[in-house]
């Protein structure tokens, strides 16, 4: 593309048209990213335990926990299964041969499933006999909790402090500044064991003290009926000090791929008999939908598997039947699994699509394995946009990496950098570089009902990403970052917002 094309792209995300594309010092400038799904404060929380991300062992897993300090429990997240020289699953006899007297808790990268050690589960008080209301969510002999039975493993950690929270908040603004994200709808009440207003009140001290300035959309995520009505009944104010506001509502219907737990229509292709997890019945999922059509909130709502999207396109048709609501931006997030059908009925019911681009660099490896032929019907995300359904580009970090250029390059090429053998994940469903560049700003502003929110936000960055190859997206820089004028990261002057954190 010509840096003509690129002006004239920049002018449609709305960028002051007074500043020059490209200056004397061949620098470009160019649209700010929105994000459309992250967790702010689990980027912040995820810098202060284990990272496994890298590991490509479980020996090198065990190696990192043997080395860590004696600590009241050691908390880790990333490891992934399929990048591990194994291919299983961790599981709690691992964890007890290096690591016998102190709790261990393991996140698999996609955060929907824990391995825990035999410590761990004598401080919760968990037994074989005790644990059947439970049901399929604890797997005692190999040390793995699913969903619903996560919320158990707080008990485990520390309970943070306002001033923990505050400081994981700056953590993770100073990172995603740094890499041109200048807004973000984010999913922080389930990052913390602490009650959502102490997580609402930190934000507020940090917006109004002028500590963060990236413009935060929270996803309230409050799970049951009961949390969902007596949040709304108190009729917070939506905008909050400086930057940030309370968003839409956001619910979790199914759990991940990767974990076998997203919900699916028909067996696991590699586990019969295993169709993952739904977390609600239609009644309850309706009565959730029913709070929010009625005080006239957007939903945004995980669901990966198709039996998830069936669900929650199925219920929400009827809810808002019920509650006579006809203009909404109800959002699926992920729709990994949504089929052609499905396609036409998330069109049909004006709902858009939060979708990951990046979440192929570890889900093409396991595809075939999951899925056999059912993968040729999966991340369809250009099928969606030609359908016209709003496709909204987000990460899911600290689940994949919050990088744009990457969630860019894996929207263009459909292939994973782990391992480029493994080929294109459905070519037709490609995206240009200016379609994935709208993916990440109109769209996503349409979502949250302010399209021109990020008018005076841009980027200088070191390349013209219309003029290198596209495998060299990764390595552009962000040189300097600007919101509503003000520069908030600045690569070269240590003095700007970010920096001096």
């Amino acid at each position: 593309m010509t840096l003509a094309w690129l002006k004239n792209l920049c002018q449609d995300e709305q960028i002051d048209k007074e500043n020059h594309m490209q200056n004397n010092n061949k620098e470009y400038r160019f649209p700010a990213f929105f994000d459309s799904h992250l967790h702010f404060l689990g980027i912040g929380m995820s810098s202060k335990i284990l990272d496994f991300k890298e590991d490509r062992s479980i020996e090198a897993i065990l190696a990192k926990i043997k080395s860590t300090a004696s600590a009241k429990a050691i908390f880790g997240r990333g490891w992934n299964q399929l990048d591990l020289v194994e291919k299983r699953m961790l599981d709690k006899t691992d964890l007890d041969r290096v690591c016998p007297n102190t709790p261990v808790v393991l996140l698999r990268v996609c955060g929907h499933v824990a391995c825990i050690n035999s410590e761990a589960f004598r401080r919760l008080d968990l037994t074989f006999e005790n644990i059947q209301a439970y049901g399929k969510s604890i797997d005692y002999p190999r040390g793995l909790l699913y969903e619903d039975a996560l919320p158990l493993l707080d008990h485990l950690r520390d309970v943070p402090s306002i001033s923990d929270i505050k400081d994981c908040f700056r953590i993770a603004e100073k990172m995603l500044l740094e890499t041109g994200v200048t807004t973000i709808l984010s999913d922080d009440f389930s990052s913390s064991p602490l009650p959502y207003p102490l997580i609402i009140q930190a934000l507020d001290e940090l917006y109004r003290q002028n500590e963060c300035h990236i413009r935060l959309i929270e996803q309230v995520n409050l799970p049951t009926a009961s949390l969902l009505a007596d949040y709304l009944k108190q009729g917070l104010t939506q905008k909050r000090p400086g930057n940030w506001r309370l968003g839409p509502i956001k619910l979790l219907t199914d759990g991940s791929l990767g974990a076998h737990t997203a919900a699916l229509r028909s067996d696991y292709h590699d586990q019969p008999g295993q169709r993952g997890i739904l977390n609600y019945s239609d009644h309850e999922l309706g009565e959730l939908f029913d709070l929010a059509n009625l005080a006239k909130k957007d939903c945004h709502i995980h669901a990966i598997g198709d039996a998830a999207i069936e669900q929650v396109l199925s219920v929400m048709e009827q809810s808002l039947r019920r509650t006579n609501r006809s203009e909404h931006r109800h959002a699926i997030v992920h729709a990994q699994m949504a089929d052609y059908q499905q396609i036409k009925w998330m069109k049909a019911l004006g709902f858009s699509a939060i979708v990951q681009p990046i979440f192929l660099e570890s889900d093409i490896a396991m595809l075939d394995a999951r899925l056999g032929q059912r993968k040729h019907e999966t991340y369809l995300f250009k099928t969606m946009a030609n359908e016209g359904i709003k496709v909204c580009f987000g990460t899911d970090s600290p689940v994949e990496s919050f990088s744009p250029f990457t969630n860019l390059r894996a929207a263009i090429t459909r292939q994973s950098v782990k391992d480029a053998s493994l080929g294109q994940h459905l070519p037709k469903e490609t995206f240009q570089l200016a379609e994935a560049i709208g993916c990440y700003g109109a769209n996503n502003r349409y979502l949250i009902r302010d399209e021109k929110c990020m008018e005076r936000d841009y980027l200088i960055l070191d390349k013209n990403p219309f003029e290198i190859p596209i495998d060299e997206l990764d390595d552009v820089q962000v040189l300097r970052t600007v919101i509503k004028g003000e520069t908030v990261f600045d690569k070269h002057d240590r003095r700007t917002l970010s920096s001096s954190k």
